[in-house]
Order: C-alpha cells, then structure tokens, then sequence
C-alpha cells in the first residue's frame, strides 16, 4: 500500500476534500495489488482511505460502508468509461452506506450490475438493488448501475434521510419487484443529480395464477420520490428520463415532495394498468410525471425550468392530483391524445390529498391534438398553447405547430456568410 497526504487537494476531482490527515491508499486487481477483492481492501481500510480498483469484472456483493468514509475509485477506459465492473450476481444488493461516518464517502467510475436484494429478509434488506444510501450524504460519480432489482423499493437505487449527490450516472433496466420505485427510490431527501440518466426502468409487482406468472404495474418506473417526515427536495439539472414503465408516474412520482428539476428530458415513458397490460389493449393511464401527496404532509410543488415533455405514452405528460407545480420555459408535445397537463379539479381534503391541484404556466409551449390542459391553470408571461399543425406559432418554422429541434436544424441548415 502507499502512503499519501490529502490536504486542500482531494484524491478525486469528483471527491475534494480539506483534511490534514494521512491516509492509505489500497490497490485492488486479479494479480499484484494489496487485496484481490474489494470487500478485503474495504474491511482494512480506515476513515479517508481510497481504495482503487484495476480494470476487470469483480463478482462481489453486500458491500458495506459503515462507520468510515472511503473513496473507491475504478480506472476508466480511454473514452471515460468505467471500466471496473462489480456484479452482485443476483445474490444480494452491491453497495450499502450507511451512517453519519460514512457521509463522505465516494464512489467514482464504476460499473454495478446484478444487485438483487434478499426477498426472505425484512426491512432494509427488502430496498435498494445496486446502492441503498442511508443517513449520509455520499459522492456518487461516472456511475453506470443496470439491471438490479430489489424486492421492494427502489431497484437501482435507495435513498432515505440523505443529502448524497450524483453526477453523471446513469441507472437504467433496474426494477423494483413488489413495490414502487423501480429506477430509485427517494424518502425525506435532499439529493442533488446533474447530468443523469433514467432510462427503461421498470415499477411492477410479479404475480401468478393459474395461467403463469405476470407483471402487474406499481407507480414510479424512473423515480420515486416519497417525504414520509417531511417534504423531499432537492435537484435535477440536465437529466434525461427515457422510455421507463410503471402504472402512474413512469417517468417520475412525487408524493408530498418538491424537487427542482432544470433543462431536463422527460420522453417515452409508458403507463399501463394490470388489466391492459395482460389484455394488451392500449389504453395508457394518468401521467408520465405524477404528483400528489401523503398525509399530513402537504402537496407536490416542483419547479420544472426550460424542461421538455414528448411522446408519453400516459394520458398526460404531468398529472397533478395535490400540489402546485410551475412549469417556466417547458416544452409539451407528441403526447398522447394531445393531453398535456392535467390538474385533479376533484380534490378532496378528507381523501388524504392535502392541497388542491394548481398548476402555473409561464411562458410555455404546450402542443398537440385535442385537450391541452384541465384543471386550475394560471398563465404568466407568454404561452402558447395550440394544436400540432397550427402553423401560427413564433420559430415554427416547418410549420407542423411545433417548435423543436426540426425547426432549429432547418435554420442551421439555411444559415451562410452573409454578404
């Protein structure tokens, strides 16, 4: 092992720390560095270590960061790819961590596959198929978690009471297998994620009767966001939500929580009951962003800024049963049925919603056939709320009723030096 100093300098340029003190640092390959697994160099080192792991795939599970922070790191390939991949083997969650101790924590550079968590267990062990954060705010960088499940919440990821923040990840075909979340779960967070990816996540119930096994929808494909003790928050800039499934809220459900979402993607995304999912009709349900509330506490209140919301296949882009949603510079179209936003005008205190559905537009550009939007809405600035193929719309220049990345490739295309 080799000894190092941190001090001002951080051992990452994801992990940046201030401290004084000395610190080890652990090599991990097949052949010729300290340990030949990650769960010996994690079990030697102490508080601030880091431990760095050499390319190759390492089939290991149950990972546990408890009572120390670490810095684990995988060497990347030459196009920034991680290039240590760690494989949970179906056998058990991959990473655990936990506690005040462990809150500066990083992990950078890595590959997590195949986390699954134990399903004749209770409680925690029930959550959280790739990484299960919990009463820490860890470093999570360069990132890529597919195909972990977990039994109950949150496939590829489960937060609760945690400030963790996520850059450049991505979790994508995770499942949540009983239970909502399938992507990850969020409870009582402030979580930041900048430049991430939810893509093809799945919330569902695995079922059988008489004719087989079958998958009932649950509620959250991409993300869950969940305040139990109080209201979850926290931000998404620059994130991407692609063609995830779930009954309501397959790209995003919030229930008493009010994230900050900017410049990011919501496409794709599918809601589907149990009853059409075995029949295979094609009628979709509520919303590919879905929010409401959980009693006491009060209704979702995102902030959605220069957002875009296409080809939903929900009966609506953003479905608001108890909260106050803005939308400022969003983008609506190619929705299905033309029915973009949708505030719940039933509301009903003593049905457990707290906050009737209002909805605020500011200088929005809502397209596509037929209802628009419903419920309480209120206009600010300049929106344009019209049908697909109303050509009367400023920067619509192939005149399909829509501005979009068409039109902008059309003025590019046309661009020259002028005279």
């Amino acid at each position: 092992m080799n000894r190092m100093t941190i001090a001002v300098a951080g051992v990452l340029m994801t992990c940046v720390g201030t401290s004084d003190i000395q610190a080890e640092s652990y090599t991990v390959c097949s052949s010729g560095c300290d340990y030949t697994t990650i769960q010996g160099a994690i079990s030697a080192a102490s508080d601030g270590d880091t431990i760095q792991i050499q390319a190759g795939t390492y089939c290991e599970n149950n990972l546990r960061i408890e009572g120390k922070s670490l810095t684990i790191e995988g060497v990347g390939t030459v196009d920034g790819c991680p290039a240590v991949t760690i494989d949970g083997e179906a056998e058990h969650r991959v990473f655990l961590i936990q506690g005040s101790s462990a809150t500066d924590t990083c992990l950078d550079n890595l590959y997590i596959c195949n986390g699954h968590t134990i399903t004749d267990s209770k409680g925690s062990e029930w959550n959280g198929g790739g990484i299960w954060v919990g009463d820490c705010s860890p470093t999570i960088s360069n990132c890529t978690i597919v195909e972990c499940v977990a039994y109950a919440h949150g496939g590829g990821i489960y937060a609760v009471n945690s400030s963790a923040t996520f850059t450049s990840c991505v979790i994508e075909c995770c499942m949540s297998e009983t239970d909502v979340g399938g992507g990850v779960y969020i409870d009582s967070c402030d979580l930041t994620f900048t430049d991430c990816t939810f893509d093809s996540n799945i919330s569902g119930e695995m079922s059988s009767d008489d004719e087989g096994a079958y998958w009932s929808p649950l509620n959250g494909g991409g993300v869950y966001m969940y305040g139990s003790k109080n209201s979850s928050s926290g931000t998404f800039t620059d994130c991407v939500f692609h063609e995830n499934l779930a009954f309501n809220g397959a790209a995003f459900y919030m229930t008493s929580a009010s994230p900050t979402l900017t410049n990011c993607s919501f496409s794709g995304s599918s809601c589907w009951n149990q009853d059409e999912w075995l029949t295979g009709t094609s009628t979709p349900e509520n919303g590919m962003v879905y929010l409401t509330s959980t009693w006491p506490n009060g209704g979702s209140s995102p902030v959605f800024t220069d957002c875009s919301f296409s080809y939903g296949a929900c009966n609506y882009a953003v479905y608001v049963v108890s909260g106050s949603p803005t939308h400022s510079g969003c983008t609506f179209g190619d929705n299905w049925g033309g029915l973009n936003v949708h505030g719940d005008s039933d509301w009903d205190p003593f049905k457990g919603t707290t906050d009737p559905a209002i909805i605020t537009l500011e200088d929005c550009t809502v397209c596509g056939t037929g209802d628009h939007v419903r419920g309480i809405i209120v206009h600010r600035g300049e929106n344009h709320i019209h049908d697909c193929g109303d050509s009367n719309v400023p920067g619509d220049i192939n005149g399909d009723g829509c501005v979009n990345g068409e039109d902008l490739s059309m003025l590019l295309g046309a661009w020259t030096t002028c005279p």
